[in-house]
């Protein structure tokens, strides 16, 4: 898995937490790059940190999910 961090890394570099990374997958507004198969854990490319940045601005703005999707 090149290029990718864990999602806890990925959380402190977006400055969004875990829960709601989480949450942005389940609801397909960001997906992780690789779920590894055998633990279920998420990597995300740096290159997404851009996306999670508006995502957040976004959030802080209280714009709703849905709006954002």
């Amino acid at each position: 898995m090149r290029n990718l961090v864990p999602i806890g890394r990925f959380s402190k570099v977006c400055r969004l937490t875990i829960p709601a990374l989480r949450l942005y997958d389940e609801l397909g507004l960001l997906r992780p790059a690789s779920v590894d198969p055998d633990t279920g854990y998420r990597y995300y490319s740096l290159a997404q940190a851009q996306d999670a940045e508006r995502i957040r601005r976004l959030r802080e703005v209280e714009m709703p999910l849905e709006s954002i999707r």
